[in-house]
């Protein structure tokens, strides 16, 4: 059968929208070609026209990461090399557009890849079939003011456009509809950065948001998100879901905060949450507290909602609290007292990546204690979970060589953790880990600074981690 005009109209929607990031690119970096030809040919430009130049800043960083353990009596070994770029091109006098680009270039070392015999270091780069793959997260213009009451819209990739971490290829506005709301809009292609035969347009969503402001000290906000998620992969249904949010900031006081929200998904409550910010500085005391709740069973839904579904499965009812008091001492001690507990609703279900736990911990802090320069925090902790109940201690010693944000920085230090947890892994979920650490940051040549870092994890098994890295901003 012939294709439909539908399925042309489609087509063309898709290949509009691909060519969207290339041609922000170009709309973009024209005007600074145009600016710098202009300047120098014309060494009596006035200062206004210079000031007018598009301004591009940013920054290239490169990592180099090697990794090695012995599992019985077997040796692995991992090699992996990322660069990210980061660009924001502006023009600071009329500031009639933006361009941001945000994007990876990984490159896997690794001989096991695409490999059907185990190694602790499988890792979703190893799921390709060349060694070298990028990933896009950000490539969109940005047109300010482009017409009354429309604050801002954005076209090309983009991410996080509202509290929910979803990217897509499409267009999102913002329109200042009286004072104090204010609208938000948003839709297109749906990137899956991680989805496996994942083919570009098969999915989309569409989103907007309502923010109000009845007070100085109060937002309300509201959040409607759809998900189409197409599933190619045998004995699996393509995924249709909604989610709908409700927060409220409330600003008590300068340094009294809250912040409330409630998410339902498909039309039945999914989580609940309550943060406080408060601060007594003629006491020299901080507070962050937070609270989460989950209600329901959450199983494999679209890739926005459930990114990590088929490394952890599925997520059972819990809450979880986390508070942290802070008490300063003048402007060179602290003391940290903490406790953080995560429990199931339904403690039968306790297993892999769905624990319960309890951390009760304090730390001293001082800074240029001793000489200048010198940072030093002692920790301890006690942990339980069931039967488990371990007292651990850490600290972490580090030493400016100079006063400023640039200044090389030498760190060392140690700390225990009951659970620790990396969802790129295989082997994702490690148990009663100590792990030391060696960092040091140097920068150099005004624009340019070192990094290398060495972590030995002791548990079930010994891994070493090595790291080394660079970075230009400009």
């Amino acid at each position: 059968m012939p294709p439909t005009r539908s399925a042309f109209s489609r087509l063309r929607l898709i290949r509009s929208l691909l060519a969207l990031p290339l041609l922000c690119t170009a709309i973009a970096l024209c005007p600074a070609v145009v600016d710098a030809a202009e300047s120098s040919s014309s060494l009596s430009a006035s200062s206004q026209s210079v000031s007018d130049a598009a301004v591009v800043h940013g920054s290239f960083s490169s990592k180099y990461v090697f990794r090695k353990t012995r599992v019985d009596d077997d040796i692995f070994r991992d090699e992996d090399l990322s660069s990210d770029l980061r660009l924001d091109i502006t023009k600071p006098l009329t500031n009639a557009y933006e361009f941001h680009f945000y994007g990876t270039l990984k490159n896997d070392f690794s001989k096991h890849r695409n490999s059907k015999d185990f190694s602790p270091f499988e890792d979703i780069g190893d799921t390709y079939h060349s060694e070298n793959h990028g990933y896009l997260y950000e490539a969109h213009l940005d047109l300010n003011e482009p017409i009354s009451r429309v604050s801002q819209i954005r076209i090309g990739r983009q991410d996080g456009t509202r509290d929910e971490p979803v990217f897509f290829d499409g267009v999102a506005t913002d329109i200042r509809v009286a004072n104090g709301v204010n609208v938000t809009a948003y839709g297109g292609a749906a990137v899956h950065l991680y989805e496996l035969n994942n083919k570009w347009g098969d999915d989309s969503l569409q989103g907007a948001g309502l923010d109000l402001r009845p007070a100085t000290s109060t937002v309300i906000s509201m959040d409607f998100l759809h998900t189409d998620d197409k599933r190619t992969m045998a004995d699996t249904t393509s995924r249709h879901d909604q989610l709908a949010s409700f927060k409220l900031v409330q600003r008590f006081s300068p340094n009294f905060r809250t912040t409330t929200k409630v998410r339902y998904e498909n039309g039945d409550p999914r989580d609940a949450s309550l943060r406080i910010i408060a601060a007594a500085p003629d006491l020299g005391l901080e507070l962050n507290a937070s609270y989460l709740r989950q209600f329901r069973v959450q199983n494999e839904l679209s890739n926005e909602l459930s990114p990590y579904y088929d490394v952890i499965g599925q997520s059972d009812p819990y809450q979880r609290t986390d508070a942290k008091l802070r008490k300063l001492f003048g402007s060179r001690a602290a003391i940290d007292i903490g406790y953080f507990q995560r429990t199931l609703i339904h403690p039968q279900q306790e297993g892999a990546f769905n624990r319960a736990y309890t951390r009760s911990y304090a730390v001293l802090a001082f800074s240029d204690l001793f000489v200048n320069g010198f940072s030093l925090s002692l920790t301890g902790e006690q942990w339980k979970s069931r039967e488990r109940h371990v007292n651990a201690s850490g600290f972490d010693a580090g030493y400016a060589f100079k006063k400023g944000r640039r200044s090389p920085k030498m760190n060392i230090g140690s700390y225990f953790s009951l659970y620790k947890y990396d969802y790129y892994l295989s082997l994702g979920e490690r148990t009663r880990v100590r792990t030391n650490y060696v960092k040091l940051d140097y920068p150099f040549a005004t624009r340019y600074a070192l990094s290398c870092a060495y972590e030995f994890e002791r548990g079930l098994q010994e891994y070493q981690t090595a790291k080394l890295g660079i970075r230009y901003e400009f």
